[in-house]
C-alpha cells in the first residue's frame, strides 16, 4: 500500500501496492498477483516492486518496504506490461474482495479475463438479524481452514496470493468443501477463537488511512 498522489496525504485516493499486487490469477498452471506471479507449486516468478514519483510516504508499517527498496523498482507502465502478458479469456481471476483491483487495473471480462472467483464470497454467512451478509477476512479464513498465521509484522501481497489460491483450492472450489468451510469459520468466530486483530494504523506518516470510517477521517478526501 503506496501512495501515489503528489502531495497527498490520503492512502485512499490511489494504492499501488494494494492495487497492483493482491489478485490471484488462475492461467492454467500458473498463479499471480498483478505484480506476483507464483506457479501452482507456489514458486514465486514474477515479484515486481514498483517505482512511485513523488512518493509521499512508504507506510513501512504496513508494507515493510523503504523509499529505498521502491526508488529502485520499475516504472508502473512496465509491471502493468508484465501483468497483461498473463492475462485472456482463458484466465480466471481468483482472491479476497477482487473487484476493486479488476476496476483499477481496467480488466474486460471476456477479453482480459473468464471469470472472477471471490472467495470472500465463497464463505461468507448470511445473517438474518440484518438481513446481510457477514465476511471473513483472509487472515480468519487461512486460520479457520489450513491452521495457518498469515505473517503479523507486514503485509505481504505474496503470502496473500499463495493463501488465495490454495484457499480456493482446497476448500472453495468445491461446493461441499466451500459449504463445511463456511460452517466451521462461522463457529470459530462464534466462540471467538480467531486470532486477535492487528491494531490499525491509521495514521502513518501523516497519510489518513481511514477511507472506510468517516468520523476519522482527517484527509478531507471522499470516504465510502
Amino acid at each position: 500500500m503506496i501512495v501515489l498522489r503528489a502531495g497527498s496525504r490520503c492512502v485512499q485516493l490511489m494504492l499501488y501496492e494494494s492495487h497492483l499486487l493482491n489478485i490471484g490469477v488462475l492461467f492454467t498452471k500458473i498463479y499471480m498477483s498483478a505484480g506476483k506471479v507464483v506457479d501452482e507449486s507456489e514458486r514465486v516468478l514474477l515479484d515486481a516492486k514498483v517505482r512511485v514519483p513523488n512518493l509521499v510516504s512508504p507506510l513501512t508499517a504496513v508494507t515493510g518496504m523503504t523509499r529505498e527498496h521502491i526508488a529502485a523498482g520499475i516504472s508502473l507502465e512496465d509491471a502493468l506490461a508484465q501483468v497483461h502478458l498473463h492475462r485472456g479469456p482463458n484466465i480466471n481471476l481468483v482472491g479476497q474482495a477482487i473487484q476493486n483491483d479488476i476496476q483499477w487495473l481496467g480488466l474486460r471480462k471476456g477479453i482480459d479475463y473468464g471469470e472472477a472467483i471471490d472467495i470472500a464470497k465463497s464463505f461468507r454467512v448470511y445473517n438474518p438479524r440484518y438481513n446481510d451478509y457477514s465476511h471473513f477476512s483472509l487472515r480468519e479464513e487461512v486460520f479457520g481452514l489450513l491452521g495457518i498465521r498469515m505473517s503479523e509484522r507486514y503485509h505481504s501481497p505474496v503470502e496473500d496470493a499463495k493463501m488465495s489460491i490454495r484457499m480456493y483450492k482446497d476448500h472453495a472450489k468445491c461446493p461441499t468443501k466451500a459449504r463445511q468451510a463456511k460452517e466451521r469459520l462461522q463457529q470459530m468466530r462464534l466462540a471467538k477463537m480467531f486470532p486477535p486483530k492487528d491494531p490499525f494504523l491509521g495514521n502513518i506518516d501523516g497519510v489518513c488511512g481511514f477511507k472506510f470510517n468517516r468520523k476519522k477521517c482527517f484527509c478531507g478526501q471522499p470516504t465510502a
